[in-house]
């Protein structure tokens, strides 16, 4: 019931996201760029072997790079999806990691979006950077039985 409530409440913000994405897209129109991804719809082909990482921002996408190199290492059949919410954290991936992952935007938190997002690339396990954590995105994952972790994470018992 309480994810219901969340959705709920997340379709009826909507309008607000979409100001929000304009407010900022003042200063960096790059926020107005692919924004089917951020409802779960993709141009880019999915590879068969991958492995998600969600590091949301331009911060968390560098802290992620030992975690990143070290699954390319263990799992060098398996391509990399770097997601982040933010276009600054897209092109610190692309700085930083080039053509040695596929990169996207992982979807605003709708029901639809986020089983769009996992139909379409189907990530044989996931990485979550700090705190990302979205009720249905992580029951979506469940649902596909798609596991996820969180890595680099504190939260408190409260937050838990």
């Amino acid at each position: 019931m309480a994810r219901l409530l969340y959705s709920l409440l997340l379709y009826l913000i909507t309008p607000l996201i979409w100001l929000r994405l304009l407010w900022r897209a003042r200063k960096q129109p790059e926020y107005l760029q692919n924004l089917g991804e951020r409802y779960g719809f993709y141009n880019q082909a999915a590879p068969d072997k991958l492995i998600w990482v969600h590091a949301g921002s331009g911060g968390e996408t560098r802290a992620a790079q030992p975690l990143i190199d070290g699954l390319l290492a263990r799992w060098p059949d398996h391509r990399i999806l770097l997601t982040a919410m933010t276009p600054t954290g897209r092109e610190t991936g692309r700085q930083v990691y080039g053509e040695r992952v596929i990169q996207a935007y992982l979807p605003y938190d709708y029901p639809g979006a986020v089983a769009r997002f996992f139909r379409h690339f189907s990530p044989a396990f996931g990485v979550l950077m700090e705190t990302e954590i979205w009720p249905n995105l992580l029951h979506a994952a469940r649902q596909r039985q798609v596991p996820v972790m969180l890595a680099n994470a504190r939260l408190s018992a409260r937050s838990a």
